[in-house]
């Protein structure tokens, strides 16, 4: 059995999909449902754009200093990482305030730090040593305000 058929076969099985012998032989692979797509919400939409904005300024920034291999493109892939979970966590403090309860073992409600709020500073202080390591800047774009000064991309309004 070839290799192509042999790995058609054990992704299959991985996904807990039988397969038969015709079916690898004719390079069929089974079907997956797909996630209807979710439609954006304004906010996501404004989200993706200055994520873009982001990313595309760090890559100038990359382009000027003169790094272009892979090294600076798997960094700049960390912070921009590192910038989709930081919005995971602010999301998740915004929406679950920085205490939190819930039900111990003893049936008890009881209040906690909230681990978003640790983690979000351990995620900017890892986004800022990245721009560090490439000697970047922050990320900014011209003002949509009119007047042609840097906005923060990284700040809430």
């Amino acid at each position: 059995m070839g290799l192509t058929k042999e790995l058609s076969r054990v992704c299959a099985q991985e996904r807990g999909v039988e397969m038969t012998s015709t079916e690898v032989e004719n390079n069929k692979y089974p079907t997956v449902e797909k996630k209807p797509k979710k439609r954006l919400t304004k906010v996501e939409k404004e989200q993706l754009e200055i994520r873009r904005l982001v990313e595309e300024s760090l890559k100038k920034q990359l382009m000027c200093t003169g790094q272009t291999g892979k090294y600076a493109e798997n960094m700049l892939n960390d912070y921009m990482f590192f910038y989709d979970l930081k919005n995971k966590l602010q999301e998740d403090i915004n929406t679950n305030g920085v205490r939190v309860s819930y039900t111990n073992g003893n049936g008890f409600k009881v209040e906690k730090d909230n681990a978003s709020v640790s983690n979000l500073l351990k995620v900017n202080t890892q986004m800022l040593k990245i721009l560090s390591d490439l000697n970047l800047k922050e990320p900014s774009i011209l003002s949509s305000h009119g007047g042609g000064e840097p906005d923060d991309l990284l700040s809430r309004d």
